[in-house]
């Protein structure tokens, strides 16, 4: 359509062109009083002035295109059209509105306005309805034109403006949806004449779809960094093993994810049916660590209970919906817009993290809700995670206080070969502090003969799941030689396989010399017995001395001698 515009052009002023040359040629064809000819060459000016017009519109909308291309900022890319449609038609006054979250106000985004207070677009908006051109334009999805419209159309003062001049409101349209307006304000009349509305609107759409665009991409922008800050997020809560340092984490992260003003932590206790305020940051009034709250009909407990988040924006107005008691109070009267999401796992709510903004009644959008829900889902995995660990501890600790007070070695291996634990005692005998031993093998810490006949027994335990049972000697720790008894117990799975190994050693070297003791006195003792046994029971003289030497050779082999002396005189 452009280059019909062109070409439109150039056919007119050739047209003129040849006029001229007839006039040149027939001065009579001048004179005033040929009203026909002086009619023809109006509307030959009429023509062009309205073709010159379509050709600048035209190229208006060429510029803001090209000026998409190189602006990814919102603020840029409408303050840059400002100046082009500001320039390209002369205007007194240009600006832009955009329909706010609520679509009841459009939000004064860019003007020429040379009055130079930045605060008033800031804060200027109208209402979308029939009471303002703006809201007329929006409403009806048409152009609005006046030819003797003023400042006061826009509700801005301007001394600058002046008081009569045309002004056309153009609704911003892209795909199907009205995004906000484009106002034009010039003392020219006729550029916004009906043969022009098309091209406006055509310019007003190129806007609309170039602001989407960029909206879009700060969106799509915006949850690439969501997302990165997701991924850091989750890299640095994985590591906490402590729930208390976790929690607060996650509550200054989560604010910092969402760019808001507070976070609020709680943990859930189905059972009590109450929850716990865990971690805060920068809480609302009246909010602090370690108040517990019944559940009842606010906010927070019908996230719990129903294990769906909620967004609520503009929360002045919806908090009655949420009412923590009979009178309907709004708990948290500082906060306008408010994001609770459930922390839960796969069969279970265990709490729930929930955004302030102090600042904005539309400060949260669908995806901030599914970023804070993502982020829930970490942070519920590394809650469950870091309890898992702590409960583990637990265990551990108990374990390790009941054998270290068992006076016996005690280790434990796992399927590797590899000691996991052991008490004092066991160290002890292997001659080494625990911390040197703990994550080594038997190859490491035994020789290849010793380590190899410890591999044996401990894959027989493993491989046959029964209880295996040994005495043998060894030189323990402090250099002396032991004799040990040892029972290796496999330890199941959850699906009864072996999956570790206790060992329980006794050291019954003591014991066995004892017993040895025993033996050697029962022997003695029934030797004795026997003997005088024997020696009561002789007949004669030799049987008497045969018997005793027989005693005697029993507890000390040798050569005995009997001499038998006649009784003598002195």
């Amino acid at each position: 359509m452009g280059n019909r515009v062109v070409t439109a052009n150039k056919i007119i002023k050739n047209i003129q062109t040849q006029l001229h040359q007839l006039t040149a040629a027939c001065p009579d064809l001048t004179l005033t009083e040929n009203e026909h000819w002086v009619k023809i060459t109006q509307n030959l000016e009429s023509l062009l002035q309205a073709v010159n017009h379509q050709e600048l519109l035209f190229q208006t909308t060429t510029a803001i295109s090209n000026t998409v291309n190189s602006s990814l900022n919102l603020d840029d890319l409408l303050d840059a059209s400002i100046n082009l449609i500001r320039d390209s038609f002369n205007c007194h006054y240009a600006g832009i509105f955009l329909i706010d979250e609520t679509h009841k106000y459009a939000l004064l985004k860019a003007d020429s306005s040379q009055v130079g207070d930045s605060k008033l677009q800031e804060k200027h908006r109208l209402e979308v309805n029939d009471k303002t051109p703006v809201g007329w334009a929006i409403n009806h999805r048409q152009i609005h034109t006046s030819t003797d419209a003023g400042a006061n159309t826009l509700q801005i003062k301007n001394q600058a403006m002046p008081e009569e001049c045309s002004e056309a409101v153009i609704p911003l349209v892209t795909r199907g949806e009205v995004i906000g307006a484009l106002v034009i304000q010039t003392t020219e009349r006729t550029i916004f004449s009906q043969g022009n509305i098309q091209s406006l609107q055509i310019l007003g759409n190129q806007l609309a779809n170039a602001v989407q665009n960029v909206l879009l991409f700060a969106t799509a922008d915006r949850q690439l960094e969501q997302l990165v800050d997701l991924h850091n997020i989750n890299l640095q809560i994985d590591s906490h093993l402590n729930i208390d340092t976790l929690l607060n984490d996650v509550a200054q992260l989560s604010a910092k994810l969402l760019t808001t003003d507070a976070c609020i932590i709680r943990l859930a206790d189905n059972q009590k049916e109450l929850c716990t305020v865990k971690a805060v940051y920068n809480p609302p009034k009246g909010i602090e660590p370690g108040q517990t709250e019944e559940y009842g009909t606010d906010l927070n407990s019908k996230v719990v209970q129903t294990r769906q988040p909620i967004l609520a924006n503009n929360w002045p107005g919806l908090a009655k919906d949420y009412a923590s008691d009979e009178k309907g109070t709004n708990k948290t009267p500082n906060t306008l817009a408010i994001i609770n999401v459930p922390i839960a796992t796969q069969d279970k709510v265990i709490g729930a993290i929930e955004v302030h903004s102090f600042t904005k009644l539309q400060a949260f959008d669908e995806n901030d809700l599914y970023a804070l829900s993502l982020l829930a889902s970490q942070a519920a995995a590394a809650i469950e995670k870091t309890q898992l660990f702590n409960q583990a501890e637990n265990s551990r600790r108990f374990l390790k206080t009941i054998i270290e007070h068992i006076p016996d070695p005690i280790f434990i291996k796992d399927k590797e070969h590899t000691l996991i634990e052991m008490n004092q005692a066991n160290a002890n005998v292997i001659g080494k502090p625990e911390e040197e031993l703990i994550g080594k093998t038997d190859r490491v810490l035994f020789s290849p003969e010793l380590a190899g006949e410890f591999y044996r027994r401990d894959d027989e335990v493993l491989t046959t799941n029964q209880i295996f049972e040994h005495e043998d000697k060894t030189v323990w720790g402090d250099g002396k030689e032991h004799i040990a008894y040892t029972r290796l117990i496999p330890v199941p799975d959850a699906a009864g396989q072996p999956e570790y190994l206790l060992g329980i050693t006794h050291d019954v070297t003591e014991r066995k010399a004892h017993e040895a003791e025993r033996e050697r006195f029962l022997a003695e003792t029934s030797a004795l017995y026997n003997g005088s046994q024997a020696i009561t029971g002789a007949l004669s003289e030799y049987q008497i001395f045969d018997a005793l030497f027989e005693q005697i050779r029993a507890e000390n082999p040798c050569e005995i001698s009997v001499f038998r002396f006649d009784a003598v005189k002195d």
